[in-house]
């Protein structure tokens, strides 16, 4: 790809996750859970989609850091959406999961967002609800493959 269409790929993106994030992120009214808010949702959708984590790979996954992490999970954890869980041959190794209330939470957040997403997608021709969908299909497919090299370029260096 040249560079002058890599520019404008990088640009559309770069402009893309903005949009999104306003158009589909819930009011707080909407969640209407505690001290929970849109800043917990990539949390507990990473928790949703791989069930149990430990902090240290969940903190990899949504590049945040171990405090910031400690923070969200203790929210999360206070209001009874998380539980910690410990080895007793080593208590320093915490892993996290949803609860059943936390999992509940997790598909009602979904069907507000589907709902959210219906609105404003449901009225677009059918050619261009498929065009759409191809592309984000492929733009998964490239960001799985890309962290799949990622991850094995690591494993590759480390040794």
């Amino acid at each position: 790809m040249k560079s002058d269409r890599f520019d404008l790929f990088f640009q559309t993106l770069y402009e893309l996750i903005p949009l999104l994030k306003k158009r589909f992120q819930l009011t707080h009214e909407q969640i209407e859970y505690g001290s929970v808010t849109n800043t917990h949702f990539p949390l507990l959708f990473v928790l949703y989609s791989s069930g149990q984590l430990t902090m240290t790979e969940t903190a990899k996954r949504l590049g945040l850091s171990k405090p910031r992490m400690t923070l969200q999970v203790e929210t999360l954890f206070e209001e009874g959406l998380i539980e910690r869980l410990t080895k007793p041959e080593d208590r320093r190794l915490i892993t996290i999961r949803l609860t059943e209330k936390g999992g509940d939470l997790v598909k009602h957040l979904k069907a507000l967002m589907k709902d959210k997403a219906w609105k404003v997608f449901s009225a677009l021709p059918d050619e261009t609800l498929e065009k759409t969908l191809h592309a984000l299909l492929t733009l998964k497919e490239v960001m799985a493959d890309t962290e799949a090299q990622s991850q094995c370029d690591k494993k590759t260096a480390a040794q």
